[in-house]
């Protein structure tokens, strides 16, 4: 499955909600960097499949990282996330031999799991065109107007929160952005972009810690998970 696989890495955010001095997938979590983790996990799971990592056009953090990982290939990102996962599809679709999955992680989710991410791919792998992480939602959600006025309750068990990686077969991915950028229609994950294209997504249920580190409280919140992650590495060994 690993050689018919490529993981575009979404890494051109600056992080405007987060604030600071460097974008958010810059800052440190113990030792390495939020896109370090996130790429070392990556690579956990899949030691011989092409990480494509998007940044953006004015980036001068990334090749300042220690990685020494030939299959680490960053290219140009857009100014928001849908252009920069559309130039990793391009970038793809412009190879010999285009793949024929391709993954979509978030390199502000640091704390993404080795069993997800062969969750992810065994359950898309027996269920075409692919699917999502994504947990169920255990609060009461509310629909408001733009006011904050409430206006109704969401029935809380037909709702999921969708995560990252995202995972579909390349040519129905590729054809799917192509017609949602053409429509104008705004893409929020690449799931939104199946659906547009008339595509019914699968959902797979995820580990709730894969967080996506969004405001500076996130990163005490991820670094505990991490370490948690190690401990019971180590335990285990």
């Amino acid at each position: 499955m690993q050689a018919d696989l490529c993981i575009i890495v979404a890494a051109a955010g600056l992080g405007a909600r987060f604030g600071g001095k460097l974008p958010k997938q810059y800052m440190k979590l113990g030792e390495h960097t939020v896109i370090e983790h996130t790429l070392m996990a990556l690579r956990r799971a899949f030691p011989t499949v092409t990480l494509i990592v998007t940044l953006h056009p004015e980036d001068r953090w990334f090749h300042l990282l220690d990685l020494k990982d030939e299959k680490i290939c960053p290219i140009v990102g857009g100014l928001n996330r849908s252009d920069s996962v559309w130039n990793g599809l391009e970038y793809l679709k412009a190879k010999d031999k285009p793949p024929a999955w391709v993954m979509v992680h978030d390199a502000a989710r640091p704390c993404i799991l080795v069993s997800d991410l062969h969750k992810l791919v065994k359950g898309c792998f027996h269920k075409p065109p692919g699917g999502v992480l994504a947990i169920p939602s255990t609060d009461t959600l509310k629909q408001v107007q733009h006011d904050n006025v409430i206006t109704k309750t969401i029935n809380r068990n037909t709702v999921w929160r969708a995560l990252t990686p995202q995972m579909f077969e390349f040519k129905k991915l590729h054809v799917a952005y192509e017609r949602a950028r053409a429509s104008k229609i705004e893409i929020t994950d690449e799931s939104s972009a199946m659906e547009f294209a008339g595509y019914t997504p699968h959902i797979i249920e995820g580990n709730p810690m894969n967080i996506k580190i969004t405001y500076p409280h996130d990163l005490f919140i991820a670094e505990h998970y991490l370490a948690l992650f190690q401990h019971k590495e180590t335990q285990s060994a």
